[in-house]
């Protein structure tokens, strides 16, 4: 097949060069080299290099060579400088302006803008996401100490991100490598509910829409305290809203008692108990109540899940006692 005009690929020794400011286009096509050399000007070429040479002039000019004013003692006893020559530290913090230091700047500096480009540059970066992050990993009963010994990150990093350290305010920089870590972790409240420590106080929301299913379901928190190990009060709490915060342990608890109730009724035997399931139903219903099977397992730990919608004749009892969804329900 034949190579089309244009085409054929141009360099080395074939590019052409304009006698007049030395310009030799880049190597490429052919029509795109011939294009490229139409285009130069060498008025404007001219101009550049005079720029460029003058700006290295000015370089040497005033490459003023400073003393590092950082030193440290060795084991020896011998007094070193704690920055060398050649490197971006000596540049920026000693104001050395040497040609080495001033090179290293650069090739640092290009370092850095191609590392932040792709997410990869472990410099100082903002706090502010890192510090929402953390305030809500903590909100959701993560404490501080076990999120730095998940993550890596120092307990005197996080604390200093979080509220500051020793009269000082909040950080605003910290490592990149420290905020990829501590954003890694996901905000999931029954993952850090199931892991902490069960006297680690976590919010209560699961534990008390867990509760609430179950006694719209005719279990009353007398029943329910005594299969976790609870007096009824505390229960009560619980389900009406009282604490905000339960321990870790009780929660793992309700979460157990839940995975095994949560479509099962009372088998009320005497008429007390069928009265005392009767009543508990309608509590239930007064105060707006749903039954678990209304909640999403991956919802019902989230603060802002919402049941799902749907009409209380769609539920029916049948005769085990197990909730089921009438078939063809909307």
């Amino acid at each position: 097949m034949a190579t089309p005009p244009g085409s054929v690929l141009v360099s080395g020794a074939d590019l052409p060069t304009c006698k007049a400011c030395g310009y030799t286009p880049r190597p490429g096509k052919s029509k795109h080299v011939r294009s490229a050399f139409a285009r130069h000007r060498c008025a404007d070429r001219v101009a550049a290099r005079q720029r460029s040479e003058a700006w290295r002039r000015h370089l040497a000019e005033t490459a003023v060579s400073k003393p590092c004013q950082h030193i440290r003692k060795q084991p020896d006893g011998a007094w070193v400088e704690r920055h060398a020559h050649g490197t971006a530290a000596r540049y920026t913090l000693d104001g050395c302006h040497c040609v080495p230091c001033r090179a290293a700047s650069l090739a640092y500096s290009r370092r850095r803008d191609a590392l932040v480009q792709v997410g990869r540059w472990n410099g100082l970066q903002d706090a502010a996401p890192v510090r929402k992050h953390v305030l809500a990993l903590r909100d959701a009963g993560l404490p501080t100490l076990q999120l730095s010994r998940e993550t890596g990150v120092s307990l005197s990093c996080l604390e200093g991100v979080i509220a500051g350290r020793h009269g000082r305010p909040p950080s605003q920089r910290l490592l990149g490598s420290s905020a990829r870590a501590i954003l890694a972790v996901r905000i999931d409240h029954r993952a850090i509910m199931m892991r902490v420590g069960d006297r680690t106080p976590v919010p209560a929301c699961g534990t008390q829409r867990r509760l609430r299913a179950l006694v719209a379901l005719g279990w009353s928190m007398k029943r329910l305290g005594d299969r976790i190990g609870m007096e009824a009060d505390p229960v009560r709490d619980v389900v009406n809203g009282t604490n905000p915060k339960v321990l870790a342990g009780t929660a793992r608890a309700v979460v157990a008692l839940y995975d095994e109730l949560w479509n099962t009724r009372p088998n009320p035997v005497t008429r007390p108990e069928r009265v005392a399931v009767t009543k508990t139903v309608k509590l239930a219903a007064s105060r707006g109540w749903v039954v678990g099977a209304y909640w999403d397992d991956d919802v019902i730990d989230d603060p802002k899940g919402k049941p799902a919608r749907a009409n209380d004749r769609d539920w029916s009892k049948d005769g085990g006692g197990r909730i089921k969804r009438e078939e063809g329900a909307a």
